[in-house]
């Protein structure tokens, strides 16, 4: 038989159980699996402290061609330890294909748990086959249920008492995530690591590939790690609050930026300010008398533009102008109209002159010869001969002296007709000259009066353009007072935001102080647990990093152990909640973790480690399940450590007793 390393101290030496726990707080009785209520496939007894679920590997003979599978995997180890997390609470037992295949099987099939919580017994039975009821029902047995008729009560019951009886009340408030039951969940979580896992990290115990709806596939590697330093009390709610204070804080970059910022920008204004107002100041721009003096003068500069007030617009000229104007107009109407009357007289006269002529006569004999041809058709006298001499049918005789006073009365007239004709063509020509002069007079009074306008535009946009500005140089003033007044607050915020820090920084130290204790024992126990494993020579520590890591150091003889620190970690963990240092039961699951590397001697020491921790009470305080297809040290072998023996080379030596998903059950 293989004995501990020299100076490795016993287990009582080492490890100061809680004497306020006469028993965990959490431990597996039994685990029956039915194929229908009466018919039962397994019962498995469980025992307080080390239970083992052996699967015997058949060596290198089934290796041979032709052998049947089986052996040591495939008997249903893992199925075995999913079962019994799924009677504690988690959601499903396999992934969907095995599942399926188990309910086709077995519809009617259930399996069911005794758990002792805080020493009240609690029995529980869940659905393997088709069938939808669950219940957990305390103070009572498996048999009872199964053969009695109560109604299904649903698995909350057993969650609330877990939660109840090993959860702290400040604990499930500051945990991540928001599933109901998350603290039990993750602390199963840690204490079932899932096969897949293989051991590798500290903080692996759910894999995607179980498929069992775990509420830690949601945990990202930084939440796990505090739920890991919350279940063993090095960190608090307090602490919690207090770093969520410290990362609440302003940015300290931020608010120096912003402060730079104002700084530069309130200079800046302050130059601009001060030349523009003509100001010389007593003081910096940059100080609050100085802004406000720069604020002042913009002020009375606007203020002194606004008594000035708008140019006074050239009303009564343009009123005149104006005036001038129409009057313009309307002499330029009389005269138009006048010259209008003029021309009709002219062109009167005109036309009277052509009649007294004869060019009217002209005009009518041109008009009879158009009508009638060039001869009377009633005398056949040339028409011009008539015109002249008369008709010689016409009974009218002719009179010489009357002709020759005709023709002097006529010339008289024409005389007449001609002087007035010229009298009215001197008129035109006069009204002509007047209506230009008027036409000039108007076109430089619309320009006189446009130009008046326009300056007075030019006068008021000036004038607007000058108050805009002063304006700007008072809002830019006020600005100036604004920039300073959030410099000022920047800077309180940076002197308070390091003051805070400061307290904050220390009220956490002064807590993580608090927990220095528990860090120190946790590291006791690390290096306790990995000299068991290991032999006296090992150098093993456990350390929380200023990045928030729990760092693990396993050397022996200078050289590095990568492998086994999960499997030292979990026992580490157990230690600490039986000396009742830890938010965790007393209870452990460990999936065959011979294939972390555990070579056959060290997994020969894990059995005799868990042996010697039953040595801590009159009976074991915590409670420990491991899975192996190893064949268990001969004193283990033949005790009651070993609980049951699977063996998947038959199909009755299967935990089902059948074959699924093509011969092989599960690992």
């Amino acid at each position: 038989m293989e004995q501990q390393a020299e100076l490795f101290p016993e287990s009582t030496q080492a490890v100061q159980p809680d004497p306020s726990r006469a028993e965990p707080f959490l431990w597996v009785r039994r685990l029956v699996i039915w194929e229908e209520p009466g018919k039962t496939i397994r019962d498995i007894s469980l025992r307080r402290g080390l239970n083992v679920i052996w699967s015997p590997d058949p060596g290198a003979p089934a290796a041979e061609l032709g052998q049947r599978a089986g052996g040591g995997h495939g008997a249903g180890k893992t199925l075995f330890c999913r079962l019994l997390r799924y009677c504690l609470g988690e959601e499903t037992f396999a992934n969907y294909a095995l599942r399926r295949s188990i309910a086709d099987t077995l519809p009617s099939g259930l399996v069911g748990a005794e758990v002792s919580i805080s020493g009240t017994l609690w029995a529980v039975i869940r659905p393997i086959g088709t069938t939808r009821k669950h219940w957990s029902i305390k103070d009572r047995t498996l048999e009872s249920i199964v053969e009695g008729n109560d109604p299904a009560t649903g698995i909350e019951p057993l969650l609330e008492a877990i939660t109840s009886s090993l959860v702290p009340s400040d604990l499930e408030q500051v945990l991540p995530g928001t599933h109901e039951w998350r603290a039990w969940l993750y602390a199963l979580g840690w204490a079932s690591r899932d096969q897949e896992c293989r051991f590798d990290h500290l903080l692996d115990w759910r894999h995607a590939d179980a498929n069992t709806r775990s509420p830690l596939g949601s945990l990202t590697k930084e939440e796990t790690l505090l739920v890991v330093r919350l279940f063993l009390r090095l960190i608090s709610g307090e602490e919690l609050e207090a770093r969520e204070k410290r990362n609440e804080l302003p940015d300290e970059g931020e608010l120096e930026r912003e402060i730079s910022y104002s700084h530069r920008r309130t200079e800046q204004l302050g130059d601009e300010l001060t030349k523009a107002l003509s100001v010389t100041l007593t003081v910096p721009a940059t100080d609050p008398l100085g802004a406000a003096a720069l604020q002042n003068a913009a002020k009375q500069n606007l203020s002194k533009i606004n008594r000035e007030g708008l140019p006074a617009e050239s009303t009564e000229q343009l009123r005149a102008l104006q005036q001038q104007l129409d009057d313009a107009i309307g002499q330029s109407a009389v005269i138009s109209d006048q010259l209008a009357k003029t021309k009709g007289l002219i062109e009167l006269h005109q036309e009277q002159l052509k009649a007294l002529r004869g060019e009217r006569a002209n005009l009518d004999a041109a008009s009879i010869k158009a009508k009638l041809g060039d001869f009377c058709p009633v005398c056949r006298v040339p028409i011009d001969t008539a015109l002249v001499e008369g008709c010689t049918l016409s009974r009218r005789p002719t009179d010489a002296d009357q002709l020759s006073s005709e023709k002097g009365d006529n010339q008289v007239q024409i005389d007449q007709c001609s002087s007035a004709l010229g009298t009215y063509r001197q008129q035109e020509s006069e009204t002509e000259r007047i209506q230009s002069m008027l036409s000039a007079q108007q076109e430089s009074l619309r320009t006189q009066i446009n130009g008046i306008r326009q300056k007075d535009r030019s006068a008021r946009e000036a004038f607007l353009q000058l108050r805009f500005a002063a304006q700007q140089l008072v809002d830019r003033s006020s600005a100036l007072s604004t920039l300073l007044q959030k410099r000022a607050e920047f800077q309180k915020q940076l002197d308070k935001r390091g003051k805070d820090d400061l307290t904050l920084k220390s009220q956490i130290e002064k807590l993580r102080e608090q927990h220095r204790e528990t860090m120190t024992r946790l590291n006791e126990h690390f290096n306790y647990v990995s000299k068991g494993f290991l032999g006296a020579g090992t150098t093993a520590n456990l350390k929380l990093s200023g990045q928030d890591r729990i760092l693990a150091n396993v050397q022996i003889g200078g050289l590095a152990m990568t492998s086994l620190k999960a499997v030292l970690f979990d026992l580490t963990a157990l230690l600490m909640s039986i000396e009742g240092r830890s938010a965790l039961p007393a209870f452990l699951v460990h999936d065959s973790p011979r294939e972390a590397d555990l070579g056959l001697s060290l997994y020969h020491r894990l059995f005799r480690l868990l042996r010697e921790f039953e040595a801590l009470g009159d009976e074991p305080p915590f409670q420990y399940i491991v899975t192996t297809t190893t064949e268990p040290p001969d004193e283990i072998r033949a005790s009651d450590y070993l609980v049951e023996t699977l063996d998947g080379s038959t199909v009755q030596g299967r935990l089902l007793r059948r074959e699924f998903i093509g011969g092989l059950e599960a690992s």
